[in-house]
């Protein structure tokens, strides 16, 4: 081949290069559009961890389901939980829909435990109590899935979550509506506007990314009029963001967030170009989003929970059957000590302890907890 020839074959492959391209990307060196997190705090990691643990029941590994016993509807959407199939994600709640039923004052939004003395407030269980809740035939909430079923009720969560109780739950705090957290929550200074976004709303862009952190929310929120009774009516939505990543010249590329919207708990990762389109949107409540952080978050724990299975013995008081362990930040060390202060009973037999199989070996207070998941302990008998 004389050089010529050469030469324009190389020309030719020179033009056509670009344009496969567009059909076949070349590879790029490993780590070169690596992507890296903002930096977080401990605090902020219990809240992103706090939020993804009640979206999906506690468990990292998403593992932890209920099963309906009956087909159902759930709260303010068309979606059909059906009999048998497993469910890995809270589901939407209304407890309002529960006014003038015989469920009234037993609706339920699944929220926290107090960090300081490990108590449940009325409304609120823990998510591995509404595991045991969906799970046992008889509970409350299996007798409204089936009252849901037999009148083909679109109110089918007794119990679950909406937005403003999930965001109440990640932060640790007393339930607030939506609609508080702009407004009292605001005025007992537990959270306030992240001052770099304030005066914002609707005109966000990249640098606003650049002033959130993990942990922050995103809520719209406005008074809309009243009922037929006059009470006022309010509308609004709440957005947790669990994590900001950065490109390689140290600029917002990705955002995740997750949130509690009909029929159930999300998790959503977008481009910052799509999360800062869904930011400036004029919210149906008739407000824009704002950013939210709260003020202090000394007072953040992440529990494990432990579902105590007696074995045999006599049923532990509804709501005790649960034991929070608490850690004072992610990576504290968790043991089964608080174990020790609960004794079943069992006539006829001599308690043991617990253990993490059915007559397995005894977990003593000095155990270290190795499963960070919410999961069950048996007690273990010796005959007397």
């Amino acid at each position: 081949m004389n050089r010529k020839k050469l030469i324009k074959i190389l020309a030719a492959a020179l033009l056509v290069l670009p344009m496969l391209a567009g059909f076949f990307p070349m590879h790029r060196a490993e780590g070169a559009e690596a992507l890296t997190s903002v930096p977080r705090s401990a605090a902020d990691d219990i809240i992103t961890a706090r939020a993804l643990r009640l979206a999906f029941l506690g468990s990292p590994e998403r593992d932890n389901a209920w099963i309906p016993r009956y087909s159902f509807r759930a709260c303010n959407s068309n979606k059909l939980y059906n009999a048998g199939e497993a469910e890995n994600s809270m589901p939407y709640s209304r407890s309002a829909l529960f006014n003038g039923t015989e469920f009234t004052g037993k609706q339920q939004y699944v929220g926290w435990v107090d960090p300081d003395t490990g108590a449940t407030p009325g409304y609120a269980f823990t998510i591995a109590n509404f595991l045991r809740q969906a799970n046992t035939e008889g509970t409350d909430f299996d007798r409204a899935a089936g009252a849901a079923s037999a009148q083909d009720a679109n109110w089918g969560a007794l119990m679950g979550s909406d937005c403003s109780a999930f965001l109440s739950y990640a932060w640790q705090i007393p339930h607030m509506t939506t609609y508080m957290f702009t407004s009292d929550a605001v005025d007992q200074n537990i959270c306030r506007i992240v001052p770099a976004t304030s005066g914002r709303e609707g005109i966000y862009t990249e640098e606003d990314l650049m002033a959130l952190e993990p942990g922050d929310a995103m809520i719209a929120a406005n008074r809309s009029g009243t009922d037929e009774h006059g009470n006022p009516l309010y509308r609004g939505h709440c957005v947790i963001i669990t994590d900001i990543k950065l490109d390689g010249r140290g600029r917002p590329a990705v955002v995740e967030t997750v949130e509690e919207i009909a029929p159930r708990a999300v998790a959503k990762t977008r481009s910052a170009e799509e999360f800062l389109e869904f930011a400036n949107k004029f919210h149906s409540s008739g407000s824009y989003f704002r950013f939210y952080r709260l003020v202090s978050k000394r007072h953040l724990k992440l529990e494990i929970e432990l579902l105590l299975d007696v074995c045999g013995g006599e049923p532990l008081p509804e709501g005790k059957d649960v034991l929070p362990v608490f850690a004072a930040d992610p990576n504290g060390a968790l043991t089964y000590a608080p174990l020790a202060l609960i004794v079943p009973e069992r006539p006829g037999y001599r308690f043991m302890g617990w253990s993490l199989e059915p007559n397995g070996e005894i977990l003593t207070a000095n155990t270290p907890i190795a499963l960070q998941r919410d999961h069950t302990v048996h007690a273990v008998w010796s005959g007397a």
